[in-house]
């Protein structure tokens, strides 16, 4: 159907002029003259939606508007979630053509200069659109949920992407960015899970890689050859010198890949979720690998870090609570001195360390506990670790240590260990108790959180500096911890823990724990080795056979049916 208005907010009145139920079995549609946003409501009553989710009989598909001008309105259009909308002129305006789910095709007018906030969200069956060269700026979720687009080409004209603009277009595969876009927000590609090719323009100069993460098909990212801040090198995308490798595509279709020789850099989150990565190569020019990474490269199985590494930040090799993953031993080179606290987060396989000789701070042993600074620091429990024996030499439990264990239901700390770092229990689920010694002087913040399984806290230790403990010590993000443990202190010490930084928070008042009990025995403090079964006969750490009373105490039995035994220092 050809239709022509002379006067904007007149096209109802045309169309019904031309025919009485035409409006609601036209499938395509082309309007030549003014319209303003009560025009763009009408258009939608034909689409088959009127307000934002109403439906109607309409079935227009086609939608040619390109000889059309967009006019303003003084009054509102449409009113959502409180919110007036008025149109403006040169302007694609919010909510257009919102959940227009019959719409197949549309041409937009060759002089509009934006495209507003969800203006054609939710989209489902649209499947060809063409943004007008005279376009500067695509609003706020403008195309999300367009679930038939495939290939979307953004003009050079566009100057600005505002958040989430291609989320959630479950078919979109090749994306083209304008040359004049200089930063790409973090959301704008969110579960677009089919991209497999982002062409970037010569102007990018801000972005951070997560913009990738959540589009697990994206295997090649092609890089302007005129920018002078990043390039491409067979679809892996580097700083411009190639002194950092930025991203690594999700998808990248080699298995293997090596570094190439002079990158110095692995920067942040740059291999995450390459999930297709088997084996790694690091030449000896990298002297750092960023938090995160490595993370979430849950076939990884093969790393080779060369002699020329130093430093190995957060998450570098960590994954997410609950995955699975490949990597079993990792051999760390002799230039390798600083591993930030973390750095192997939950990692569910990796149980072994080599290190190379001449390095001078970590060591490992036969447990797969890696240690630093002449075994002072217990930096790593691997997560299956089902017994612990931890040298008297450990006087500090590094940041995120024990963070992921699944197979230690006791964890206790003797009294030489005087500093425990932040989360350093954290996701330690199938850990029911866990006791600190009498040294402990320091305890950095969210050392429980997300430990689910958790039900007692021993603190052997005196009363204790305010500055010496993290304010959400004890805090636990999920809400799980506070609500099934208990904290033991020593006698006379409960009240002191019940509003104490670090175990309560102030503002509300609240405790971090169900509640706080006084420690029977002060001088008694347990360590665990385990048994298939209760023996009748439990020697104490120096070799005296318990007496039947104390053996009832000092073996435990655990929900699955194991049982371990208490040595009491």
């Amino acid at each position: 159907m050809y239709v022509e208005v002379d006067a904007a907010g007149t096209l109802e009145e045309v169309v019904n002029g031309i025919s009485e139920d035409c409006k609601y079995t036209t499938a395509s549609m082309k309007v030549i003259g003014p319209i303003n946003g009560h025009d763009m409501m009408f258009i939608r009553d034909m689409c088959g939606v009127k307000d934002v989710s109403t439906p109607t009989p309409g079935k227009l598909e086609i939608l040619d508007i390109s000889d059309a001008t967009m006019e303003e309105t003084t009054d509102a259009y449409l009113t959502v979630n409180g919110v007036d909308y008025s149109s403006h002129e040169y302007a694609f305006c919010s909510f257009y053509l919102y959940n227009c789910q019959h719409l197949k095709e549309v041409f937009l007018p060759e002089n509009i200069n934006h495209i507003d906030t969800m203006a054609f969200a939710n989209c489902k069956q649209l499947r060809y659109l063409e943004i007008p060269e005279s376009v500067e700026r695509l609003g706020y979720g403008a195309f999300v949920g367009c679930d038939s687009i495939e290939t979307m080409v953004v003009p050079n004209s566009v100057l600005e992407l505002e958040d989430g603009v291609f989320q959630q277009m479950e078919n979109l595969q090749v994306i083209y960015l304008s040359d004049s876009i200089t930063h790409i927000d973090n959301s704008i590609f969110l579960n677009d899970n089919n991209l497999s090719y982002v062409a970037l323009g010569r102007s990018l100069r801000e972005f951070n890689p997560v913009v990738f993460y959540n589009s697990p098909s994206l295997a090649f990212i092609e890089v302007s050859g005129a920018n002078p801040y990043y390039t491409s090198v067979e679809g892996v995308m580097f700083s411009h010198g190639m002194d950092s490798l930025v991203v690594f595509p999700p998808a990248y279709e080699k298995e293997n890949y090596e570094v190439p020789e002079g990158v110095t850099r692995i920067s942040k989150s740059a291999f995450c979720n390459a999930g297709l990565l088997k084996g790694v190569v690091l030449p000896g020019t990298v002297t750092l690998i960023d938090s995160m990474a490595f993370f979430n490269c849950k076939s990884l199985a093969d790393v080779q870090l060369n002699e020329g590494l130093t430093r190995m930040g957060f998450g570098a090799f960590g994954m997410p609570d609950g995955a699975t993953a490949a990597l079993q031993a990792l051999r760390l080179p002799s230039t390798l001195t600083d591993i930030e606290g973390g750095a192997f987060l939950l990692h569910p396989s990796l149980a072994s360390f080599e290190i190379a000789d001449g390095n001078p701070r970590y060591t490992a042993d036969e447990q797969g506990l890696l240690y630093s600074d002449q075994k002072k620091v217990l930096s790593f429990v691997p997560s299956m670790t089902a017994q612990l024996k931890m040298p008297d030499s450990v006087v500090e439990i590094g940041p995120y240590a024990f963070a992921g264990v699944q197979n230690l239901p006791l964890i206790v700390l003797g009294d030489q260990v005087t500093t425990i770092g932040d989360g350093a229990f954290a996701f330690a689920n199938g850990t029911y108790q866990i006791t600190l010694g009498k040294s402990t002087q320091k305890i950095g913040n969210l050392i429980v959180d997300y430990c689910r399984t958790l039900s007692t806290v021993y603190l052997f230790a005196d009363k204790m500096e305010d500055s010496d403990i993290q304010e959400y010590a004890f805090y636990d993000e999920s809400g799980h911890v506070a609500a099934q443990t208990l904290l033991y202190v020593l006698p006379g010490h409960t009240d002191y823990y019940s509003n104490k930084k670090g175990f309560a928070a102030s503002q509300p008042p609240v405790s971090f724990f169900a509640g706080i009990r006084e420690i029977s025995d002060p001088d008694a403090i347990p360590s665990v080795i385990a048994a298939d079964s209760p023996s009748e006969h439990v020697f104490g750490i120096d070799g005296r056979e318990m007496r039947s009373m104390e053996r009832g105490v000092n073996v435990v039995r655990l929900p699955d049916g194991r049982s371990y035994k208490y040595l009491v220092k």
